[in-house]
């Protein structure tokens, strides 16, 4: 099927009538009881009242810091971006990183904005913890339920039926941006500018060609997309990255995003160069505005459109609740959890890039860091690691927690059952007292990497072990590279 038919079975089969209005008709149920149950509240337009009226009490404030994980949090890392001086976030437990952000929230008008659409999080409520036990006043909430009767005035509610990776129109969206300075009478357009443009059933609909693109070099068993942008630190290719992974990354199937890689065909790049779209690389051209509200949500119809034609459910997230109810066991009975069999060690990981490799296909290896401390030397090393598994025929994906347990882990249990994943606990690191607490911080990084190393088992996925630290980590990392 060429490219042109793509499109034309899309328009003609009304696929986007489908999904605003008979959604049960194209998507299998996945893990919903019913079609009812699909959370597609993001194709609706928005009202700048819904926003604008409600932030007021905001303006007291001169910095801000946004503590959250995967969706929740994605928006505002882009925003912080943006506008660095007025906007933080945190949503790792790098102990460095909560040491810094308490000092600028000690010594500045620095609001907390806790970001979790269920306020149960617990790595988002651990956060808050640390960092609002001496600033409790300053603490508000995004979530699609009052957190407790007492913080009622200082929760931003946002609509059950929008999904986490999906809430770009929403407070966890727009409020960050707002506070980075923009209109948010221009956002609002924008948006439903693209809802407009995105439900039109023509050849010309930009969601149907960037669909179709994709699409077709999947039929070409082209299933790994390359995602870029302008800058490597602007975070747009790891919204687009969870996005992707998150939705479409299901049943043993679906499409692989690697971000920051232009070595696999189709390519998709934010840039300052014009729009283009043909087979091998799709370009965006954006600009840090509101303009970039536009191009987001065109997206999520991209999502929904290929949902479809892969014959995937994109809007749940089946296999990924495990690691947290297991982690969720060790905190509510206070006993670390331990493996009954062996670790491994560093040398099973450095022997997989010496392994020859007899299939056309590339090797997918996965690195899952579980860490309180990760320095720069470690980062800057990994980065030059995966360009030289690039050049040898091997894909080398490096995920951090708790982040990709609330953004990537989708890919890692529940599609590409090809991928080899290492767990990695360092240990040894400064640790951290918890307000209110029985653990330590170290602690609770050992067990979640010891309940996610469980859940890949339980989801047989080929997974090994490695409790090792930073500098003997960063020596083999080196050892590899020469």
């Amino acid at each position: 099927m060429d490219l042109s038919k793509i499109k034309e079975f899309i328009v003609q089969e009304k696929l986007l009538n489908k999904i605003l209005n008979s959604p049960d008709e194209v998507y299998p149920l996945g893990t919903f009881k019913s079609s009812e149950e699909f959370p597609l509240g993001w194709t609706n337009n928005i009202n700048k009242k819904l926003f604008v009226d409600y932030y007021e009490e905001l303006n007291q404030f001169e910095k801000f810091v946004f503590i959250g994980l995967g969706g929740s949090i994605n928006l505002a890392k882009i925003a912080s971006f943006i506008n660095p001086t007025k906007i933080y976030i945190i949503d790792s437990l790098d102990i460095k990183k909560i040491q810094n952000l308490s000092k600028i929230i000690q010594s500045e008008k620095c609001a907390i904005v806790v970001c979790s659409k269920s306020g149960t999080t617990v790595e988002t409520n651990i956060l808050r913890n640390i960092l609002s036990y001496k600033n409790k006043d300053s603490v508000f909430y995004i979530s699609d339920h009052y957190i407790s009767d007492k913080d009622k005035e200082k929760t931003f509610i946002t609509q059950k039926d929008i999904g986490g990776r999906f809430s770009l129109g929403t407070h966890f969206g727009i409020l960050p941006f707002y506070l980075a300075g923009f209109s948010i009478n221009d956002i609002v357009k924008n948006i439903n500018l693209a809802n407009k443009e995105s439900k039109e059933n023509n050849i010309d609909n930009k969601a149907i060609t960037i669909a179709s693109i994709i699409y077709k070099n999947y039929l070409l068993n082209k299933n790994i997309l390359s995602i870029n942008s302008i800058s490597n630190d602007d975070f747009i290719a790891d919204w687009l990255e969870q996005l992707i992974a998150e939705s479409l990354g299901k049943e043993e199937s679906g499409i692989l995003p690697i971000i920051q890689n232009n070595k696999f065909s189709p390519n998709l790049n934010f840039s300052n160069d014009a729009n283009k779209y043909d087979l091998d690389s799709i370009n965006i051209k954006i600009s840090y505005n509101e303009s970039l509200f536009y191009e987001f949500q065109i997206f999520f119809y991209v999502i929904s459109i290929l949902g479809i034609l892969l014959k995937i459910q994109p809007f749940d997230q089946p296999n990924v609740e495990l690691t947290k109810s297991l982690t969720t066991k060790f905190l509510e009975s206070n006993q670390s959890l331990e493996l009954e069999e062996k670790y491994y060690s560093l040398s099973s990981f450095e022997k997989k890039f010496s392994e020859n490799n007899d299939n056309d296909k590339e090797k997918i290896i996965s690195m899952l860091i579980f860490s309180s401390q990760v320095d720069k030397e470690l980062l800057d090393n990994l980065e030059k690691l995966k360009v030289f598994c690039f050049k040898s025929q091997i894909i080398l994906l490096v995920y951090f927690a708790p982040t990709y347990l609330h953004s990537t882990g989708q890919l890692l249990k529940g599609s590409f059952k090809n991928i080899e994943n290492f767990i990695v606990h360092l240990h040894g690191n400064e640790d951290q007292e918890i307000p209110n607490s029985l653990y330590t911080l170290n602690t609770f990084v050992k067990n979640q990497a010891i309940s996610d190393y469980m859940a890949l088992k339980k989801y047989d996925r080929n997974v090994q072990f490695i409790q090792t630290n930073k500098i003997e980590l960063n020596k083999k990392v080196e050892a590899i590279l020469r």
